[in-house]
């Protein structure tokens, strides 16, 4: 939010106030952005970074990957881009010597040559002017008042070809010519060197500071080119800069390169998954989380821990064979594209039995509540009236109902529990129900009126789990139930609790028919 005061001043670069010169880096191209289809799938990435489109009519995105997939996830052949970043390494060795100077004991004046190359003076500078005294300076010696240096001309070499220039300068100021070891005289930039081509353009500029075996690679820009070598002088006309240079040699080269080509490579891909191409290649194997998958079986690599819910289909199977459709969100739970879970539709079979299969219903009602483990219970239920019938009211019922089966015992020892389920915010979002397996065993071998039940019946494990599941089911659909637990806000008297107390009882008593078919 923010305020709107006139004729307040927000900003000043006055003394004592902020500063008008921040500073920080701002990168362009870091950036990544997806563009996804339903599924969740990376179908490309771009950057923050814009391009000058072809023709130059516009700007367009810089592209870095686009991918296209089969059903099951692994990339389709030809239909996969990655944009590249080439990168060439030189290693370049000096050959021997093709040209080269030694200006020793050589009297200077005026334009001079030597062995292969002409010197000439440039702006103010004079060869050996104040300076004149050979058997201090042997050398090629250049003064000037302020600005000045020499060039020379190279003929005979090869258009293209890598050259290495070295020389010796020494640069001292002077008004009777003694000589100084140092930069006192050359300003901060050094001496520039520059290198022009047959038709005199500017092709090559290099910066160096005094001292010997100074030297550079340049690329022949003619057979014929010129080099300069010029200076500042701190002083104005009442001193002079003497510069001396020396052993100018040029050297032929070797350059042996090698070019790496790096793909770039985006992390995440089929269903927003991150890709471990390390082993089986690119978007072959995929990391949900939970479990891994083969994008090229359409299978996962281990048991999904929550079978039981689906006990029609096998455990490694992906999205219920249907990736078009469906998306497993982090190996466990199978949604659709919004991300709702799939819930469950009963068939009944030729032999009479019941199966569970799992698609997706309208409704929001249905998007939450069997993704624990609530299919182990549902597949039993299933097998007996009262159970369908407690799961088709579950399964269109306003609130959202969620089941868990715990393996621990319940701290008081009952069998199974209905609470509310609440969101982070607090809200009531249906209801939640718990069977406590660990306190279920315990009893078995007791004389209460359950485990009598389980006797006499012969009830199994699913079945005595679902015998419990059936009273807290009937809790967590039951109007009255909800009534006194939501808003009279109390626990249900004994008398209340009855009709979900029968419903256990029936489911027993028809899983005990069902086990004397079975005989």
């Amino acid at each position: 939010m923010g305020m709107y005061k006139i004729d307040t001043l927000i900003h000043s670069t006055a003394s004592g106030n902020i500063s008008n010169s921040p500073s920080g880096n701002f990168f362009i191209g870091r950036k990544r952005y997806e563009l996804t289809n339903h599924l969740g799938n990376v179908m490309a990435t771009v950057t923050d970074r814009k391009l000058n489109t072809t023709g130059g009519n516009g700007l367009g995105p810089e592209i870095k990957n686009v991918y296209d997939y089969y059903a099951f996830g692994s990339h389709e052949p030809n239909r996969v881009f990655a944009k590249q970043r080439c990168v060439t390494d030189y290693d370049t060795t000096l050959g021997s010597p093709i040209d080269s100077d030694s200006f020793d004991d050589v009297s200077i004046s005026g334009s001079t040559a030597y062995s292969n190359f002409t010197w000439e003076t440039l702006g103010t500078a004079n060869f050996n002017e104040n300076c004149n005294n050979s058997n201090d300076f042997p050398d090629l010696v250049v003064c000037s008042n302020n600005l000045g240096g020499v060039e020379t001309t190279f003929s005979g070499y090869t258009t293209g070809e890598v050259y290495h220039l070295q020389f010796d300068f020494f640069a001292w100021e002077s008004t009777d010519c003694y000589y100084i070891d140092g930069e006192g005289c050359i300003d901060g930039q050094g001496i520039t060197i520059e290198v022009y081509d047959s038709a005199l353009a500017l092709t090559h500029t290099q910066t160096l500071s005094t001292g010997v075996a100074q030297g550079f690679y340049f690329t022949a820009p003619s057979s014929s080119f010129k080099i300069k070598i010029t200076y500042s002088n701190y002083y104005a006309s009442w001193k002079r800069c003497c510069l001396l240079i020396d052993n100018v040699v040029i050297s032929s080269t070797s350059i042996n390169s090698q070019v790496a080509c790096l793909k770039d490579k985006y992390r995440y891909g089929f269903n927003g998954m991150e890709k471990d191409d390390e082993v089986k290649g690119e978007s072959n194997s995929l990391d949900f989380g939970a479990r891994m998958y083969d994008s090229r079986l359409g299978r996962w690599l281990s048991l999904d821990k929550y079978y039981k819910e689906y006990i029609p289909i096998s455990a490694y199977v992906f999205t219920i064979n249907n990736p078009i459709k469906f998306v497993d969100a982090d190996g466990n739970v199978v949604v659709d594209e919004q991300r709702r879970p799939v819930t469950i539709t009963i068939t009944k079979n030729n032999d009479g039995s019941y199966s569970a299969s799992f698609a997706l219903k309208d409704g929001g009602a249905v998007s939450e509540k069997f993704m624990e483990n609530g299919g182990r219970l549902i597949n039993t239920l299933i097998q007996i009236e009262t159970g369908r019938k407690l799961i088709e009211i579950a399964d269109k019922h306003k609130d959202q109902i969620e089941i868990k089966i715990r393996a621990d015992k319940h701290p008081d020892g009952r069998l199974g529990e209905t609470v509310d389920l609440i969101d982070k915010n607090g809200n009531i979002l249906g209801s939640k129900v718990l069977i406590y397996e660990g306190s279920i065993d315990k009893i078995i071998d007791g004389d209460s009126e359950q485990a009598q039940e389980y006797k006499f019946y012969n009830l199994d494990k699913d079945q005595r789990v679902a015998r419990t599941g059936a009273h807290e089911l009937h809790h967590a659909t039951s109007e009255d139930d909800l009534n006194v637990r939501k808003v009279e806000k109390r626990k249900l008297t004994s008398e209340e609790h009855e009709p979900a107390k029968n419903a256990g009882k029936v489911a027993a008593m028809e899983f005990g028919e069902k086990n004397k078919e079975k005989k």
